[in-house]
């Protein structure tokens, strides 16, 4: 056992070189293999894709995922481990190719990674992480509840007012002090030392209503994607994106399954069923999937043509 602490020791750019070829291989893997078994339920179905929408809609997505990554960074601020707004934009980007793994050892992993090169506190650091999780979670879940009085389902305007007094119970529940019993809990679970909470309760609600109102605008990006396949009405938007947002944020609580392939496509069937065609909706499910996948690795792969331009070394 000592001599593989003191390889490991003696090696340690070899070993974290070798872990990032390791950790890229298996995020290849696992896109080649979901692309493998769902491109043909696009290739089965004759669509017709609206292309100038199409565009738009993923504009908006990149859009939605750069407000998420300076997000990100106004938390890790407020948490006083904050590096320079570019490098945090630049290795935020960098970690979403951990979401392709199951788990969050990847995915928490990397930003962790790129913040203690650059000084900060990997406690602190892993923290932000989940913070930022717990605020991601209660904005969608906010989101979802919202978009049930856009919506006349019968079976959704019995619990519509239920929905109500459980969107109260979170925003009592995300005061500092439910927050950091719930953060150190997870830190625990993580074998990571507990953390004292410095933000106080009016910071965490502004930022809550941040990550609300970006949820929004993924979901324009979404809503967008739908009607370059299939024409929705305008007042069908808040449901379409409250949708959207639960069927990610379940998605992401499923750790078994990386980047929550397969359940977010079943939550969204279930839920648009109510306004699209079941048919339709499974098609769309699909490609919102691909959507998301193409959109964001596109988005990483400019990301490092900017970093390799501007020579921002991570």
């Amino acid at each position: 056992m000592s001599k593989i602490k003191l390889f490991l020791k003696n090696n340690k750019k070899l070993v974290i070189k070798l872990s990032k070829i390791m950790a890229l291989l298996i995020i290849a893997f696992f896109i080649i293999m979901y692309l493998y078994n769902n491109i043909g339920k696009i290739l089965d179905i004759k669509i017709k894709l609206n292309i100038p929408i199409l565009i738009i809609s993923i504009l908006i997505y990149w859009v939605y995922k750069i407000t998420n990554a300076l997000l990100w960074h106004y938390i890790t601020v407020k948490n006083h481990c904050s590096i320079p707004v570019e490098k945090a934009v630049i290795s935020w980007m960098y970690s979403l190719l951990g979401k392709f793994v199951p788990g969050t050892v990847f995915y928490v992993g990397g930003r962790v990674y790129f913040y203690s090169r650059e000084g900060a506190s990997k406690k602190l650091v892993s923290f932000c992480f989940i913070f930022e999780n717990v605020c991601t979670l209660l904005a969608a879940t906010s989101l979802f509840i919202i978009s049930l009085f856009f919506i006349n389902v019968e079976i959704i305007n019995q619990y519509k007012y239920l929905a109500i007094i459980f969107l109260v119970l979170l925003f009592v529940l995300i005061n500092p002090f439910f927050i950091k019993k719930g953060m150190n809990l997870l830190l625990k679970i993580f074998k990571k030392e507990p953390v004292d909470i410095t933000i106080s309760y009016k910071e965490i609600f502004f930022i809550v209503l941040l990550f609300i109102f970006n949820w929004l605008v993924q979901g324009l990006g979404f809503y967008m994607l739908v009607n370059s396949i299939f024409a929705v009405e305008i007042r069908d938007f808040f449901f379409i994106a409250g949708s959207y947002a639960l069927a990610c944020i379940i998605g992401i609580l499923a750790v078994f399954a990386p980047s929550g392939i397969g359940v977010r496509e079943s939550v969204m069937v279930l839920t648009l069923k109510n306004i699209i065609p079941e048919p339709t909706i499974i098609v769309i499910s699909v490609i919102a999937r691909i959507w998301a996948t193409v959109g964001e690795l596109v988005l990483v792969l400019l990301t490092f043509i900017y970093a390799k331009i501007r020579k921002i070394k991570m």
